[in-house]
């Protein structure tokens, strides 16, 4: 490209991301995991009921949010280190294109790239399962836009440590190990029993909160049906995380976890512009 602008680059790391080999096979590898194999064997075994697929899909889908993170953390973290490294990013820079205009450009590119993969992969799983259903149809859009909502939030994490890193393999390696640190604060089972017998879900509840995979894993099984009918029929579904923050919240737990989930956004958003604009490009 000769002349940048912030259009031209939005364009430009969308088309560049969605060439790429893996970000297909990551769509089918969510759609894999939406159907959930082992469901598939037992159906094709009459081991299930013919129905058990439309009716559990939504809350299939919802676990496979711990994996959603691989697919933004690895492409966002060597992104921007990438570019330093090669020189692109100093000279992206020098034309009229600002240090703003250019983070927005590849922040929304790549969102868009990784977006579309989860709408792809999800939607393919809820057209195998649901076909003309259209009221199944619309729980998994509000499951998809919860899983939108991690996919941005763990995007800006990797692009903050894009920006902080001094090279790609420090930055690959980082992001892993977030990932992985997030999902051993998820694995919070034994520890929530004590704490609630010891009268302490306060502390429990903010571990979940101060963690969003777990978060908007929550956020997702409760976009399947109300509160109150999770409780009645399957709690089990929430996991004792998801039953802490009910315990504690009550009905308003969907709120409480949406604006989680915002404000961990909105404070890595600010996070990557504040220390972008104050990093040196070379």
């Amino acid at each position: 490209m000769g002349k940048y602008t912030t259009k031209t680059l939005v364009f430009h790391y969308f088309k560049d991301s969605i060439r790429q080999r893996w970000l297909i096979i990551f769509s089918i590898i969510f759609f894999f995991l939406a159907i959930n194999i082992p469901t598939l064997v037992l159906l094709s075994a009459n081991y299930l009921p013919p129905n058990y697929l439309p009716l559990y899909l939504s809350y299939l889908v919802s676990l496979t949010f711990p994996f959603l993170p691989l697919l933004a953390l690895p492409i966002g973290a060597t992104s921007i280190v990438q570019e330093r490294e090669s020189g692109t990013l100093q000279y992206i820079l020098s034309t009229r294109i600002t240090r703003q205009g250019y983070l927005f450009s590849k922040l929304l590119g790549l969102l868009l790239a990784t977006t579309a993969v989860l709408v792809i992969g999800y939607g393919l799983a809820a057209l195998v399962a649901y076909r003309v259903n259209i009221v199944h149809y619309l729980m998994m859009i509000e499951i998809i836009g919860v899983a939108i909502i991690l996919n941005a939030i763990m995007l800006l994490i990797a692009i903050t440590i894009s920006i902080i890193t001094k090279n790609r393999e420090t930055a690959l390696g980082l992001a892993i190990a977030i990932w992985f640190l997030f999902n051993v604060i998820s694995d919070l089972g034994q520890l929530g029993i004590i704490l609630n017998l010891t009268h302490a879900t306060s502390y429990f509840v903010l571990l979940t909160l101060l963690n969003p995979i777990e978060s908007s894993r929550i956020l997702a099984v409760m976009g399947t049906q109300t509160v109150a009918y999770i409780l009645l029929t399957n709690p089990t579904q929430l996991g004792v995380t998801g039953n802490s923050i009910v315990s504690y919240f009550g009905q308003e737990s969907v709120v409480v976890l949406f604006i989680d989930l915002l404000i961990w956004m909105l404070a890595f958003m600010i996070v990557c512009f504040v220390v972008f604009r104050r990093q040196d490009t070379s």
